[in-house]
Order: C-alpha cells, then sequence, then structure tokens
C-alpha cells in the first residue's frame, strides 16, 4: 500500500507543480499579448509557444493530468479500505497504531488515518482536488476573454464542466 500512496504522492505533487507552472503563466499574460497573438515563453524551460495555441491546448493537458491523479486516488481508496477492514480486527491501541503508519499522504489520512487529523486533511483534499483546478479553469477563461474567440471560451467551459464531472 506505500508503494500505490508513493505513486499517488508523485502525481499529486506533479499535479500541483503544473498547476502553479500555467497558474503564473496565465497570471502573466496580458490582453496586448492576447491581441497581437504574440508568443508566450514558458518560464524556466524559455520555450516559445504562439499564445493561443497555449491557450488551447494547456488546458486539455491539464484535466489529462488531474484525471491521473483522481484514477490513482481511486486506487488507493480501495487499498485503504481493505486495511481499514484489517484494521478494525485490532484492539483499539493497536489500531491506533497501525494507522499512523500509514504513508504521509493527506488523502490516506483522510480515510484511514488518525481521527484527530481527519478534519484538517479534508480541508487540503479538497483544496488541492477540486478548488485549485477549478480555479485554474475559470482564470483561463477570465484571461482569455479579452481575445473574444466564442470556440475557445467554450472549449474552457467544456473542459470545465467535464474536470468537475470527473471529481464525482
Amino acid at each position: 500500500m506505500d508503494d500505490a500512496a508513493r505513486n499517488v504522492r508523485t502525481v499529486y505533487v506533479t499535479l500541483l507543480g503544473v498547476w502553479a507552472y500555467l497558474a503564473i503563466i496565465v497570471g502573466s499574460t496580458t490582453d496586448e499579448q492576447l491581441l497581437r497573438g504574440s508568443v508566450v515563453v514558458l518560464p524556466v524551460i524559455q520555450l516559445g509557444l504562439p499564445i493561443i495555441g497555449f491557450y488551447l491546448v494547456a488546458p486539455f493537458l491539464f484535466v489529462l493530468l488531474h484525471f491521473n491523479l483522481l484514477v490513482q486516488h481511486q486506487m488507493l481508496a480501495k487499498k485503504l479500505r481493505d486495511f481499514g477492514r484489517e484494521v478494525v480486527k485490532l484492539n483499539k491501541t493497536d489500531r491506533q497504531l497501525e494507522r499512523r503508519k500509514l504513508f504521509p499522504l493527506p488523502f490516506s489520512y483522510l480515510l484511514e488515518g488518525p481521527e484527530e487529523s481527519r478534519g484538517t486533511m479534508m480541508v487540503m483534499v479538497w483544496i488541492t482536488l477540486i478548488a485549485l483546478p477549478v480555479l485554474l479553469f475559470l482564470a483561463f477563461q477570465i484571461r482569455f476573454l479579452a481575445y473574444q474567440e466564442p470556440s475557445v471560451t467554450w472549449i474552457h467551459r467544456a473542459l470545465l464542466i467535464i474536470d468537475i464531472g470527473l471529481v464525482d
């Protein structure tokens, strides 16, 4: 189970890094860049992309990454449920000790961790798995409105709806 949690952690940290990277790019885009169809230079890797292409491709890639993370969480949840069924058979002290041995991942602690940590973990998981992706899609939409291309705006809306649907 620890291997599954490590894998989820890697995808989780990757998603948060990509989220921050995309948020920086979207936040630094100006209306003038959009209207001129300038090239956006991606920070760190110094790769120039047509700004319209970036606003079309980046949201798709983020949905795929988010979907992958949600699938990884679902597989880990099955393993954690099995763990929970086995832990229930132990006495209360041993049960608490076993739960404290879980790999330190907010999602694991939310589902099967010590009772006292579940509230904090719920907030952390909710913010990072639900709120931040939705905020990023809204930022894509709001920033791209200056370009006034209805087809791209509808693509952004569709991706937002798809992403929200994936969380369910």
